[in-house]
């Protein structure tokens, strides 16, 4: 580790857009945190110079500001200094901060307090009375609202973010504290608030984060904007973090994605970090790499991580599953295998478009490689593809309700305990992603889906050809007398 040690993270981001400007304002904000005794490093000051950048006629050039970076490295005091400057010296009159949790909404609110507080700037809070530790007028707290007030009326408004949570207000500055979680219906009510001020005054709306989720919409859409080759004027963007084939073991990509690194975050921490996390979440929360699987989902990232093997191939003996849309739009047919280290490899073996190619291409399957199970879920539209050629509906079972359910369930321990392998085929990650667990009184459950538009069969062929192959092991031979 002495090789880590020496190391200092990098203070400028491996993403980095900033508009054309004429000037900054960038400087006078780093004034005046200087003034409440936060003293940023050399990566905040270059953020707050470049999203502050001006236009000639003194509005801000960057509409929009983008920020990702791995926790812990110091982007709140970045939000702090840009709050602090909205209040007492730009003149913006509402701030909006909002997060999504009402902790981290408070928590927030507690630091920029201990800021203001504890220096020359509580002087210009409203209904200050000589007393820092006093009872001050612009300072609130609570559940009821939180919020600061300045002696020359702006304000700081604090809230945990919601479909409804701004409307009624007018803001200059909004703020979307860890963006990773912000939905379209809450990004909607709050763009709103600055529409008033977009004729005369410099409006400017802030998007905060660690590295995005598979439905972080927002944050990658404006990700997304950055990394175009047709640069907007009005977008100011930060990211640092590595390209996702980087090394989690090498330093120099711990210095790379963490601009705090040998300041406040000791390299020893961050081996030990390595040593705790999944590789999943140690890339996503250290090195700012994106997950692929993760939030919203029914599987957790570190589960679907950990079973990743990208050289991962079937054995000999094999189950296969099939799975047609309810739509009837797409099928898809998967397979589980028994390798030699006991774990099961799970692959999309065939998937296309309409359903009139499934029993021809079963039948093939079966002649080719005489699997010990073939499976699908009774009761699904798979019924009637499968019904529809008598020779492929003898050669396949049909699992009742109960039953598939109790094979989600077995598939989602099989992952838990890392038993299962896959390649990371993007069409089985993308099901991963989009599955839900069914909601309902009794304690099994299968897998669902929240938007119709998006496709988990893949995911479902794999979850019937895995209980195809373990029901086989655990009877000692093929349940499937016809095969």
């Amino acid at each position: 580790m002495a090789e880590a040690a020496q190391l200092m993270g990098s203070q400028t981001p491996r993403i980095d857009v900033t508009p054309l400007h004429v000037s900054s304002a960038g400087d006078e904000a780093v004034a005046v945190a200087k003034m409440a005794g936060l003293i940023l490093d050399p990566w905040q000051e270059h953020v707050l110079r470049g999203s502050l950048a001006e236009r000639p006629d003194g509005r801000w050039q960057a509409f929009e500001v983008g920020l990702i970076v791995p926790r812990q490295n110091g982007k709140g005091s970045i939000l702090e200094a840009r709050e602090l400057a909205a209040m007492f010296l730009f003149g913006e009159k509402v701030t909006l901060h909002s997060a999504h949790h009402f902790k981290t909404a408070a928590e927030h609110h507690q630091r920029l307090e201990s800021l203001i507080r504890n220096s020359e700037l509580v002087e210009y809070m409203q209904g200050y009375n000589g007393d820092p530790h006093g009872k001050i007028s612009g300072i609130k707290t609570g559940n009821a609202g939180m919020s600061f007030t300045a002696a020359n009326g702006n304000r700081i408004l604090f809230a945990a973010r919601s479909s409804g949570s701004a409307r009624g207000f007018t803001a200059d500055l909004v703020v979307f504290d860890e963006a990773f979680d912000l939905s379209r219906s809450a990004q909607a009510s709050m763009l709103p608030t600055l529409a008033s001020k977009s004729l005369h005054e410099s409006p400017q709306i802030w998007y905060t984060s660690s590295a995005g989720m598979p439905d972080s919409e927002v944050l990658k859409g404006l990700r997304d904007r950055a990394l175009s080759p047709e640069k907007e004027e009005k977008l100011a963007f930060y990211e640092w973090s590595v390209p996702s084939e980087a090394d989690p073991a090498d330093p120099k990509n711990w210095a790379l994605a963490n601009p705090a690194l040998g300041y406040r975050i000791s390299p020893d921490y961050v081996a030990s970090e390595r040593l705790a996390m999944s590789d999943e979440h140690f890339k996503r929360e250290r090195l700012g790499i994106w997950s692929k699987v993760g939030s919203s989902s029914a599987i957790p990232a570190d589960f679907w991580a950990q079973c990743f093997d990208e050289k991962s191939r079937a054995g000999v003996e094999m189950a296969f599953g099939v799975d047609v849309t309810p739509l009837r739009d797409v099928a898809t047919i998967a397979l589980a295998s028994r390798r030699a280290d006991g774990n099961i490899h799970i692959e999309v073996i065939d998937r296309r478009v309409g359903t009139d190619w499934v029993p021809q291409r079963l039948d093939k399957l079966k002649r080719k490689w005489r699997p010990v199970a073939m499976a699908y879920t009774a009761g699904s539209q798979t019924t009637d593809v499968i019904s529809s050629s008598p020779k492929t509906k003898r050669m396949m079972r049909g699992l009742d309700h109960r039953t598939y359910q109790q094979a989600c369930g077995a598939f989602y321990e099989a992952l838990g305990r890392a038993q299962v392998r896959h390649t990371g085929q993007e069409e089985l990650d993308a099901a991963v992603q989009a599955c839900r667990r069914s909601k309902g009184g009794s304690e099994l459950w299968s897998w669902t889906r929240d938007d119709r538009s998006q496709d988990i069969s893949p995911l479902v062929a794999c979850t019937l050809a895995l209980h195809g192959l373990t029901e086989k092991d655990k009877k000692g031979g093929s349940q499937w007398a016809v095969l």
